[in-house]
């Protein structure tokens, strides 16, 4: 393969690349929450309690995040977080304390099972003007793109390795930058699963599906991995479940740096397990959002963007 058509290639992933990102995060997103919209309420209807609330802006609708308290499908008390528009903030119908109703539904096995009942799924008209314009950004660029090639081939794109032949350095550099991107996802895949705490099991299916039980720690160990120079911490720990049965499992937990010496004084700490499989388990504190993820994920598609962009001005630069 010519270094070129290698040139050429890369050109192509980086197209390729935005439009596959871009339609995930525009057209897609849009599609589903059409369809999870239209989808009908069904499932167990069950109450719950307000334990936290934050309301902000000072137009007719109000943006809204509450924490609700509510029953599992193991009758466990569990909470879950909403944020949504509230249409009628009038009525302060999700006031600290107050009593809301939720919907369980047990099919689904994607995403949370558990919905606010009466909610409705609507696409706000600043995203879907800001979907439309990035996606007739991306078209307009890409026409733009084909006819500055195109004049420059004068229509003959069977030569189309002459749109690079004047940059040598490109292949090389592209290359280096597709590597770097590869090792980047393996890193980050890797960051992201070692600091995960029990892999065993998901912590969507303990808060829908747990069992809550003491567990008595027996020994803990240092995994050798910190984030934010904070240590990760290895709790080996017995619990008995609703039959009396013990079991012996572990879990891993970040331990702030000033609260290393309190480690000899952790003896207990709350847990959820599966009744179907006591060995699937994991502490309470370990199911809350995880924003590790999701940093990751926007460092490396900032690297991505950075390199595309180099690549395509030395693209546009070789013609």
């Amino acid at each position: 393969m010519s270094a070129n058509l290698i040139s050429l290639l890369l050109i192509g992933l980086i197209l390729l690349f935005w439009f596959v990102i871009l339609i995930k995060f525009t057209l897609y997103k849009i599609i589903k929450l059409k369809l999870s919209g239209n989808s009908e309420e069904r499932g167990q209807i069950i109450d719950g309690k307000v334990i936290a609330s934050e309301t902000k802006g000072t137009g007719k609708y109000k943006r809204v995040k509450i924490t609700v308290e509510f029953l599992n499908f193991a009758q466990t008390q569990v909470s879950e977080e909403f944020r949504f528009v509230d249409t009628k903030p009038e009525q302060y119908r999700y006031e600290l304390g107050k009593r809301v109703g939720l919907i369980l539904n047990p099919d689904i096995k994607k995403g949370s099972p558990i919905k606010l009942s009466g909610a409705k799924t609507e696409i706000s008209k600043a995203f879907f003007l800001v979907s439309l314009i990035l996606i007739s950004g991306y078209c307009y660029g890409v026409k733009l793109l084909y006819e500055y090639c195109n004049t420059f081939l004068n229509g003959n794109w069977s030569n189309a390795e002459s749109l690079v032949e004047k940059n040598e350095a490109m292949p090389t550099v592209g290359l280096v930058f597709l590597g770097v991107l590869i090792f980047n996802s393996f890193v980050f895949k890797l960051i992201s699963s070692v600091t995960k705490s029990n892999k065993k099991v998901s912590d969507s299916e303990l808060k829908y599906y747990g069992a809550k039980a003491l567990a008595k720690i027996t020994k803990y160990e240092d995994t050798g991995v910190s984030v934010n120079d904070n240590p990760m911490v290895k709790f080996h720990y017995t619990f008995e479940d609703k039959y009396g049965k013990t079991h012996i499992s572990e879990d891993k937990m970040i331990v702030g740096k000033l609260d290393i010496g309190q480690l000899p004084t952790m003896h207990e700490k709350d847990l959820l397990y599966l009744p179907s499989d006591p060995s699937k388990s994991k502490f309470v504190e370990n199911l809350k959002p995880n924003f590790l993820g999701g940093c990751l994920n926007g460092v490396f598609y900032l690297i991505a963007l950075i390199f595309s962009i180099i690549l395509m001005v030395m693209f546009i630069a070789s013609i």
